[in-house]
């Protein structure tokens, strides 16, 4: 078992993996026919990673810069969702923003590439499938292919990853800037749905023991 686990943990980064490895294992052993009960614990220390969440712009877009500030001075990774949002990253921090369009997939729009951004998303499709990749993985029942889909080359599931395996701190900024051009009952639902969405992001989060802030901007 020593040599195993010594094994599987230079592997495996999350503990519930290196416990489900295990419990594989002494399943096998048995045959699948266990003769008697196999209880397993893992305990994880490490040190604190913050991932900072950008979901739309401010109200005010007096307060563009100054909330961009804040967040990208912040520790921790820096993740940006939605088109308007990544213009005014690229704007403060005077770069260009280019389009992965290999990331893209028939449910999921590319991400943006930004120097000093470590993640550039669409907005609520993504977040969207972000949180239904994390409910997977969390699923009470083990699976392996919701393990394998966070590994996917897509903005949802490199979310996924990043606030599964890169995250024990999770800071959400949630932009309530509304666009006079689109103050239609349409616009309306999908920004409340896009809330609603960061807000279920939220709560799964700290279900899985992370902490959460979540604040508007």
């Amino acid at each position: 078992v020593n040599e195993y686990l010594r094994i599987v943990s230079t592997e495996k980064d999350k503990a519930s993996d290196i416990c489900m490895s295990l419990i594989d294992v002494c399943q096998s052993l048995y045959e699948d026919k266990p003769g008697d009960d196999t209880t397993v614990l893992t305990l994880k220390m490490c040190e604190k990673k913050t991932v900072n969440l950008v979901i739309g712009p401010p109200a005010d877009p007096e307060n563009d810069n100054r909330i961009m500030s804040e967040v990208i001075n912040s520790k921790g990774k820096t993740v940006i969702c939605g088109g308007t949002t990544a213009n005014i990253a690229a704007r403060y921090l005077g770069k260009e923003m280019t389009i992965d369009v290999s990331t893209m997939t028939d449910e999921i729009p590319p991400i943006g590439l930004i120097p000093g951004i470590d993640l550039v998303v669409e907005g609520v499709v993504t977040i969207s499938n972000a949180v239904k990749l994390i409910k997977a993985y969390n699923s009470p029942v083990y699976s392996e292919e919701a393990r394998k889909k966070i590994k996917e080359k897509n903005g949802a599931a490199m979310l996924a990853d990043m606030i599964i395996n890169e995250c024990s701190n999770l800071n959400i900024w949630m932009g309530q800037a509304v666009n006079p051009a689109h103050q239609d009952a349409q616009f309306l639902r999908n920004f409340n749905y896009k809330e609603s969405q960061a807000k279920e992001l939220k709560d799964i989060v700290e279900k899985m023991g992370k902490e959460v802030k979540f604040s508007y901007t």
